[in-house]
Parts: C-alpha cells; sequence; structure tokens
C-alpha cells in the first residue's frame, strides 16, 4: 500500500457490520508498510453464499485525498437461499500521513 499511498504512516478502521437489530463491531489495525491496496471483507454470515464487502474504492479514494478522517458503507450482495443478504458494514477510518 505504500505505493499506492507515499507517506501514509497509519491507518484505522472501525467497522460495525448489522444485520437488522443484530451486529458485530471490530477494529483493524493496517500495518501499512506490509499490507496490499485491497480492503475485502468477508459477510459475517455464516449462511451467506458468495458475500463479501469490497471497501477497496471507498478507502483508496479517501487515502489519496490525504484524507485524515473518513467513513463509508457498503452492503452485501450475497445470499441466503433465495432472498439477497443485505448485510450492512459501515466503517470510519483515521489515517495519519508524513508532513
Amino acid at each position: 500500500m505504500v505505493d499506492q499511498v507515499p507517506g501514509l504512516l497509519s491507518l484505522e478502521i472501525s467497522i460495525d457490520e448489522r444485520s437488522g437489530a443484530t451486529g458485530v463491531k471490530h477494529t483493524r489495525r493496517v500495518v501499512v508498510d506490509q499490507a496490499p491496496a485491497l480492503f475485502l471483507l468477508p459477510c459475517g454470515d455464516s449462511r451467506c453464499a458468495d458475500g463479501e464487502h469490497d471497501l477497496t474504492t471507498p478507502v483508496m479514494r479517501a487515502l489519496r485525498a490525504h484524507e485524515t478522517s473518513f467513513q463509508g458503507s457498503d452492503s452485501c450482495m450475497g445470499s441466503l437461499g433465495p432472498a439477497a443478504c443485505g448485510r450492512v458494514v459501515h466503517f470510519d477510518a483515521v489515517a495519519q500521513y508524513r508532513p
């Protein structure tokens, strides 16, 4: 990721994944000098087929713009049997850059 966003020192992403009233929260601290520029999260519902959350585009757009705080969301496009999964991930990120 360092080659994609020169000057990036740290990145922390707080993730809140929801399905109706239930949800899971966690924080991911990215090891900037070793991480690929790819932000894919598997769907948190074990029954979901072919589901994931691709946060790559909004995260990389914000990092390339040197934003220090940004957020976004993504809906799972997988399926739960004949129905769409629709589980939603919201994220808040904080980045630090070299001056």
